[in-house]
C-alpha cells in the first residue's frame, strides 16, 4: 500500500462541454474518528493521523484530498480537523481513507509512516446512509482487523437564499435622437480590487422612459458571494442597435439595503459624466422597487439525505434497423465476455442511479417489438411492451438479464415512436408527489435512429415538463440523430402548436462519442444536468426537503499534544 502523496491525472471526455448548473457540484465536510487502531509504538502509543484519497472514472489514480491532524499516543482518536469534499450525482466518486501513524515528522512521504489500516468506499454510499454516518473496520495487510473508523458527513453550509427582484425606471433621460430610450439593468458586484463582476441583465425595454422590467431570480451566492454588505451597483444603460450602448445612471447599494428596502423605494440614477458638465443636474431617472422576495434554494443533497428517491424508468429500442441480435454487426450482439453498446448505457446509467433508489426495482419496457400475443395467437407490435411483470426487475444485474432473455423472444420491427414510452414514465413519475412523498424519476431511452413520432414526442414532453421527470435519451449506432438535438433545448424551452415547456428535462447524448471511453464516463456527461433539474422542479412546486430526525452530534476533542502537520 502505497502512502506517497498522489498527483490528480486522467482525462476527461473533451468533446462535450457540460452546462454548468448553478450548483455544479456541492461541498460536504466529513469528520472521522476511529477506534482500537493498531498499537505500532514500543513504549508509547500510536499517533495517528488520516490521510484521505479519491478518484473517478475520469481521474482515476488516487489523488489526495485532504488530511486529519495527527493526534498523539492515541489509539481512538476523534480529529477535529474535518476533510472538505466535492460530490457530484453524476460521477463515481470512490474514496479512500487512510490511517498512518506518524513516527518521523521530519519526513513528509507516508511510505515511511506505519500503515495502521484502511477503508474503500464510494461517496455516495456514505451520503444515503441514515444520518450519513458510517462505521466499518479498517483492512490492514488486505484483511479486516477489529480497528473500525466512523465516517459522519454534512454538507457545507453555504448561503441558500434566492432573491426575485421586479424594478421600473421613472423620468429617464432621453438618450435617441428620433425616439426615446431603449433602456435596460446591469447589476453587478464589487470585487476587492475594486473592480465589478457583472451578475445579471434585464431585458432590454424599447422606445420608453418609464419601463416596467419582468421580474427576475438571482441566488445570494451570484449576488453578493454571501457578503450581505458588499456593494452593489445598478447601472441603467440605453441599447442601441448598431453602437455600444450609453449609460444613463447609476445607483449602488448593497444586498442588506437592497433586500430590505418596502416596495415603493425610489433610488437616483446618477450619470458621473453629466453631473460633472451640469450645474443644475439633479439625476437621470428613478430606479424604482417593485417588490423583492426572498425564499430558500434548497441543494440536490438537501433533497437526497431528506429522503427524496430517485426513480429509473427504462425504455430499450427493439426495431428491425438494429440488425439481427445474433449477428456481429447488430447493435444488440453481445459478444463473448462483452457487451452490447445497450448493455453499456444501462449499466453507466443504472450503476450510479441505483443507489439513490431504496427498493431496486426497475421498470423496463421495449418499443418497436413484434411479439405472439398469448391470447389470441396474433403478432403485435407495441410500442411499450413492459419485459416483465410489474415490480419484478430488481437490481441492474437483473435489468439486463431480462434485456437479454427479451431479445430471443420477439422479433425487432417497428417504427420508432417515444411517445408512448413517454406516456408511460409520466404517468409513474406523477403519482402521488405531494410534500410528504418527494419522489423524482429518470427515463432512460435507449435507440439506434430517428423519431417516427416527432411532433407527439414533443408534445408529450412539453406536457411532462411540469412533473418530477427528466428524461436521458442514449443515441446507439451511427445514425443522424440531428433530431434528437432539437428535443434537448438547452438554448429555448421546447415548443410546439402553440405549446411551451415549463423546463428542459431532456438530454440527449450520442453513445459513439464515448465508444473508446470506459462506459462510465456516459454517465457523467447524461447525468449532469440531474441534480439542476431535480432542484428546479421541487423549487417551482413549492417543495421542501423533508426533515429527518435529527443525529445526535457528539462533541468532536482533540488530544493532538505536538500540533504536527505533515
Amino acid at each position: 500500500n502505497k502512502m506517497s502523496r498522489i498527483n490528480p491525472s486522467g482525462s476527461a471526455v473533451q468533446k462535450y462541454s457540460i452546462i454548468e448548473p448553478s450548483e455544479p457540484c456541492t461541498r460536504v465536510e466529513l469528520s472521522i474518528s476511529c477506534e482500537n487502531l493498531a498499537d505500532k509504538d514500543i513504549f508509547t502509543k500510536s499517533d495517528p493521523m488520516c490521510v484521505v484519497f479519491m478518484r473517478s472514472i475520469t481521474t482515476q489514480p488516487w489523488f489526495e484530498v485532504g488530511r486529519t491532524e495527527e493526534i498523539t499516543d492515541n489509539l481512538n482518536p476523534n480529529f477535529a480537523t474535518p476533510v472538505i469534499v466535492e460530490y457530484r450525482f453524476e460521477e463515481k466518486q470512490f474514496i479512500r481513507f487512510v490511517l498512518v501513524d506518524i513516527d518521523d515528522r521530519a519526513n513528509a512521504n507516508l511510505e515511511d509512516q506505519d500503515f495502521l489500516g484502511e477503508y474503500e468506499t464510494q461517496l455516495s454510499s456514505i451520503l444515503t446512509t441514515p444520518g450519513c454516518r458510517v462505521t466499518h473496520n479498517l483492512k490492514l495487510k488486505g484483511k479486516p482487523h477489529r480497528a473500525t473508523i466512523t465516517i459522519k458527513a454534512e454538507e457545507v453550509v453555504t448561503s441558500k437564499e434566492s432573491f426575485t427582484f421586479q424594478f421600473k425606471a421613472v423620468n429617464l433621460d432621453k438618450k435617441d435622437f428620433f425616439g426615446k430610450s431603449d433602456p435596460y439593468l446591469v447589476i453587478s458586484r464589487a470585487r476587492e480590487d475594486g473592480s465589478w463582476i457583472p451578475v445579471f441583465k434585464t431585458e432590454v425595454i424599447k422606445k420608453t422612459l418609464n419601463p416596467i422590467w419582468k421580474p427576475f431570480e438571482i441566488a445570494c451566492s451570484r449576488l453578493s458571494n454571501g457578503d450581505q454588505f458588499r456593494t452593489i451597483k445598478i447601472d441603467c444603460y440605453d441599447w442601441n442597435f448598431n453602437s455600444e450602448p450609453e449609460l444613463i445612471g447609476s445607483m449602488e447599494t448593497n444586498q442588506s439595503l437592497l433586500t430590505s428596502s418596502e416596495p415603493d423605494t425610489h433610488w437616483e440614477l446618477i450619470n458621473a459624466e453629466q453631473k460633472s458638465k451640469k450645474k443644475k443636474y439633479q439625476n437621470s431617472g428613478q430606479l424604482v422597487l417593485i417588490s423583492c422576495v426572498t425564499r430558500i434554494k434548497h441543494s440536490f443533497l438537501d433533497y437526497i439525505v431528506g429522503g427524496c428517491e430517485i426513480n429509473l424508468m427504462i425504455a430499450i429500442d427493439f426495431t428491425a434497423s438494429n440488425g439481427d441480435p445474433r449477428v456481429i454487426n447488430s447493435l444488440h450482439y453481445c459478444p463473448p465476455n462483452g457487451m452490447s453498446d445497450y448493455e453499456k448505457a444501462i449499466r453507466a446509467v443504472g450503476e450510479i442511479v441505483s443507489q439513490y433508489d431504496s427498493d431496486g426495482i426497475f421498470p423496463v419496457v421495449g418499443f418497436g417489438a413484434r411479439y405472439i400475443d398469448q391470447s389470441t395467437r396474433n403478432h403485435v407490435v407495441s410500442h411499450c411492451l413492459e419485459l416483465a411483470p410489474p415490480r419484478t426487475i430488481v437490481g441492474i444485474e437483473q435489468v439486463v438479464q431480462v434485456y437479454k432473455n427479451t431479445l430471443s423472444n420477439i422479433t425487432l420491427y417497428g417504427p420508432t415512436n417515444f411517445s408512448q414510452v413517454i406516456r408511460w414514465a409520466s404517468t409513474e413519475a406523477g403519482a402521488d408527489i405531494s410534500q410528504d412523498n418527494l419522489h423524482y424519476t429518470i427515463l432512460l431511452i435507449l435507440t439506434d435512429g430517428v423519431i417516427s413520432d416527432q411532433e407527439l414526442t414533443k408534445m408529450e414532453i412539453i406536457a411532462a415538463s411540469g412533473l418530477p421527470l427528466s428524461i436521458i435519451i442514449v443515441g446507439i449506432g451511427a445514425a443522424d440523430f440531428q433530431e434528437m438535438d432539437e428535443l434537448d433545448s438547452d438554448d429555448a424551452l421546447l415548443s410546439c402548436h402553440g405549446k411551451v415547456a415549463e423546463r428542459d428535462i431532456v438530454q440527449f447524448v450520442p453513445f459513439r462519442d464515448f465508444i473508446h471511453q470506459p462506459y462510465e464516463y456516459l454517465a457523467k456527461v447524461t447525468l449532469a444536468e440531474i441534480p439542476t433539474q431535480l432542484t428546479s422542479y421541487m423549487y417551482s412546486k413549492g417543495f421542501v426537503p423533508p426533515q429527518r430526525e435529527p443525529v445526535r452530534r457528539e462533541t468532536i476533542k482533540s488530544t493532538n499534544k505536538g500540533g504536527f502537520t505533515l
